[in-house]
């Protein structure tokens, strides 16, 4: 497995070209498997197709981590929020429009303005925007800042 990226409860691997798995840091191992179990259920719950499809999950020596559709990252966008209309003048399918993202974030008590980040958001091999960061919820927040405040 390689290390190919990290956030503020979880590090990615890259298992092969299609699939990555997402395990909770040593630090944050209730808020990062929290993360992955909200990501678990919304797609599980929705089958949205703006989201990055969820393939399962795998016991590894850090705890169950979640296994997801892997995405080519969007680092050709200078700016820090996704802008729908820029992605799709570059040919990319956005299959979502910032209202309905709005939405999609009420509906399962998510923070917009943090799905919003273009951080979050790759390109599958055949063209179309996905959303593969989508679990941070109010309750993930407070245990990562609890766990780096009391150091549990």
């Amino acid at each position: 497995m390689k290390l190919i990226g990290f956030g503020g409860t979880r590090v990615v691997y890259e298992l092969n070209d299609d699939i990555v798995l997402k395990v909770p840091k040593r630090d944050q191992k209730e808020a990062g498997h929290k993360q992955n179990e909200n990501e678990y259920d919304i797609y599980v719950r929705t089958k949205a197709p703006m989201l990055a499809e969820v393939k399962g999950w795998m016991e590894t020596e850090h705890g169950l981590g979640l296994l997801m559709e892997r995405l080519q990252p969007i680092d050709w966008i200078d700016e820090s929020f996704i802008n729908f209309l820029e992605v799709q003048r570059k040919g990319i399918r956005a299959y979502v429009t910032e209202e309905q993202l709005r939405q999609f974030a009420i509906q399962n008590e998510l923070s917009f303005h943090e799905l919003l980040f273009t951080i979050n958001w790759g390109v599958t091999k055949d063209g179309v925007l996905k959303l593969f960061d989508y679990g941070r919820t109010l309750e993930v927040c407070e245990l990562e800042i609890s766990r780096r405040i009391f150091k549990k």
